[in-house]
């Protein structure tokens, strides 16, 4: 099976460097129907896992307009709301408020979340 995320990142710790597979989601996952990982985001997240050699996977889903701190989920606001462990793999799912990306500063603001958000210890 030939399978290919979006994003392969080296993060560089004080201890060593982590690997972190990221898949983007293009649909908000709350429009689903399902507050948590889908099935199919899970096994395609563990398909990412298996084919890199890494343990440690975030999906990211664009936060769903009502959800967060904001109730319009600007760019800057992130929430976590769905993390599976299954055997060594872990997977994070986060929403990224996106409102906003393109006004000034909005961008470097969505960039400085997310990068804050992968970065963190799963």
């Amino acid at each position: 099976m030939t399978v290919t995320p979006d994003c392969l990142l080296s993060i560089e710790g004080k201890e060593a460097q982590r690997l972190v597979v990221v898949d983007a989601k293009y649909k908000g996952h709350v429009d689903r129907g399902y507050r948590g990982i889908s099935s199919s985001d899970l096994y395609e997240a563990l398909a990412f896992s298996r084919a890199t050699r890494v343990s440690e996977v975030v999906l990211i889903y664009p936060m769903t307009i009502g959800v967060g701190p904001d109730p319009h989920g600007p760019v800057g606001s992130v929430i976590e709301f769905g993390r599976v462990q299954v055997d060594e793999t872990c997977v994070r799912a986060i929403e990224v408020g996106v409102r906003g990306v393109s006004e000034t500063g909005g961008l470097q603001r969505f960039a400085s979340v997310l990068r804050s958000e992968i970065c963190r210890v799963a």
